[in-house]
């Protein structure tokens, strides 16, 4: 299952050797936040936010995407996924 949503802070857990970013994200609710349109693209409405529990996420969990307004469908943003990096490559 995939979740989408946006970055709100981006922390550093301190294990005194070493650093793990992590990001603390805002998601959209699966169940009433994201739908597939009859042309197969994802829509999301930021407005319907879920998973207030559950914020964090490794930096290796994470995948790009763009949202673009919907202008047929007013509140939904379309979901265009980003290239993937190769590991090593940033």
């Amino acid at each position: 299952m995939a979740y989408y949503g946006f970055i709100e802070e981006i922390w550093e857990v301190d294990y005194t050797k070493f650093f793990i970013p992590v990001f603390k994200c805002k998601w959209v609710d699966n169940k009433s936040g994201v739908k597939i349109d009859e042309s197969r693209f994802t829509l999301v409405d930021f407005r319907k936010i879920g998973y207030r529990d559950d914020p964090f996420i490794m930096v290796q969990q994470e995948s790009k995407v763009f949202y673009v307004k919907d202008l047929t469908l007013e509140h939904w943003y379309v979901v265009l996924h980003g290239k993937k990096q190769k590991e090593g490559h940033k």
